[in-house]
């Protein structure tokens, strides 16, 4: 598998975690492939999984949710691996995410802040990935 290869390109790692979650999902809100991604510790895997999550607008129970949230949460606040599941939360349970996105919408960088507040608001954003 290309993982265990030791691909160069934090791109060609963000692509695959992309492709990784598309292909290896069970159902439409499958996070499975997104918690096997956030295990092999390499954020550009992770994000890629992260931004497949949220351009499928995948909604996964709250256990799943609080899981990718502590995943996230526990990163400093402009850590941008918080971008992808703050775009992902405009479809989630406001309890599960509302003191994530609040934190978010506060935060120093500017598209993670208006992508936060989006999902604050229910929405989702158009995001151009290329």
């Amino acid at each position: 598998m290309a993982v265990s290869r030791g691909l160069d390109s934090e791109s060609a790692y963000l692509a695959l975690g992309d492709a990784i979650v598309r292909l290896d999902r069970a159902s439409d809100d499958d996070v499975t492939p997104v918690f096997w991604c956030m295990e092999l510790d390499n954020d550009a895997l992770t994000d890629g999984a992260f931004r497949a999550m949220a351009m499928l607008r995948m909604v996964p129970d709250g256990d799943a949710i609080g899981r990718i949230i502590d995943f996230v949460d526990r990163r400093e606040s402009y850590d941008m691996l918080r971008f992808w599941p703050a775009a992902a939360a405009a479809g989630w349970p406001r309890e599960v995410v509302g003191e994530f996105l609040e934190k978010c919408a506060a935060g120093i960088s500017a598209d993670l802040a208006e992508t936060a507040k989006s999902s604050l608001a229910g929405e989702y954003r158009n995001h151009h990935i290329l």
